[in-house]
């Protein structure tokens, strides 16, 4: 009796994830490496790169743990599909920045957006 073997070969696609999120883009706009990642988060480089790539599931301890190294919350790594308020890395500095102003940089930074959102709504 012969065996047959049957090969398949797998589609590699970097594009493709079975679990999107932000990890990837969130480390990179805060230039963070992989090893750090993993060194904060105390795992393997492979299990992060694994779960920026979405191959990997990522559960909500995973979440917690890699948002405390950030100092963000669990729910700005969930991608646009599954988070849709979620705040861009742009929106993210620009409210920390405003928090950090004084009360008079707010009061101005206040009335330059209010004054463009009135502008914008006349167009």
């Amino acid at each position: 009796m012969t065996t047959r073997i049957l090969q398949f070969q797998v589609m590699k696609d970097e594009n493709y994830s079975l679990y999107p999120n932000r990890i990837r883009e969130i480390r990179k706009s805060h230039g963070k490496t992989l090893e750090w990642l993993a060194n904060e988060c105390d795992c393997t480089i492979a299990t992060i790169s694994d779960m920026e790539r979405g191959r990997r599931p990522v559960r909500l301890d995973w979440l917690q743990l890699i948002g405390r190294a950030f100092y963000l919350p669990a729910a700005d790594f969930l991608s646009q599909q599954d988070n849709p308020s979620s705040l861009s890395t742009d929106e993210r500095r620009l409210i920390d920045a405003l928090r950090a102003s004084s009360e008079e940089q707010r009061l101005i930074v206040m009335a330059m957006a209010e004054a463009g959102l009135t502008s914008h709504s006349r167009d």
